[in-house]
């Protein structure tokens, strides 16, 4: 885990960008950027169908998903196939992709973008923070309390990426579950009022250092390797 997370506390000073104005766009368009990605047909169609699912859910936003596909259309094969593998395990969990997506763009909106290998490092490793956020959520019974599958989907995200922030963009140390548990709950509590309340509420009662400790164990869990 150390490792990983020293090279990716280098990132944060070339993965400065804006989210890009997101197109309009539908479910066909979506499909029609899938199929033509340079990577193996099996992947792709086992992707398809948990596409579909992901967008009636609200989980991905097509406009997104165009703008992602289109840039994974653009790389060579074995890059491709490693980005909708990661993909693949974000349908198969059920988390919400937008943020991941929108981190997969950001290489190709600078002028100095860095290596393939962290891209896919820093890819990686929010795709584990979001799996294991929506694995310490749900256990809670959060997901069974909020009981509106989009505004659960939106506060996972913020905890996840709230997560990723503390270690990558701050650099700071996974152990301290303390201090973790606080950079989480400033950044919900920056997010007040833009967050639905009855999904943040009962998140910000359920959130502990051991919530945020077990988030962090289980993204670097070996089966999450």
């Amino acid at each position: 885990m150390k490792g990983l997370v020293l090279v990716l506390v280098l990132l944060p000073a070339v993965m400065t960008w804006a989210s890009p104005v997101v197109p309009q766009a539908s479910p066909d368009e979506v499909r029609d950027a899938m199929r033509a990605v340079p990577a193996a047909r099996e992947l792709k169609e086992a992707i398809l169908p948990l596409l579909d699912v992901a967008m009636d859910a609200g989980r991905v936003t097509p406009g997104v998903a165009v703008l992602f596909l289109r840039e994974m259309g653009r790389l060579g094969r074995s890059e491709a196939e490693a980005m909708l593998t990661l993909l693949l395990q974000g349908l198969r969990g059920q988390v919400p992709l937008n943020k991941w997506m929108n981190e997969g763009l950001k290489p190709w909106r600078m002028p100095r973008p860095p290596s393939w290998q962290d891209v896919l490092e820093q890819l990686e490793l929010r795709m584990r923070l979001l799996l294991a956020t929506r694995a310490a959520l749900a256990g809670a019974g959060l997901q069974e309390a909020v009981r509106n599958d989009c505004a659960f989907g939106e506060v996972l995200a913020e905890v996840a990426w709230a997560v990723g922030d503390f270690l990558v963009s701050e650099g700071r140390d996974p152990a301290d579950s303390g201090a973790l548990e606080q950079f989480v709950r400033g950044r919900l509590l920056r997010l007040r009022g833009t967050l639905v309340a009855a999904a943040l509420d009962p998140l910000l009662d359920a959130l502990s250092p051991e919530m945020v400790a077990g988030i962090v164990a289980e993204a670097f869990a070996p089966q999450r390797r």
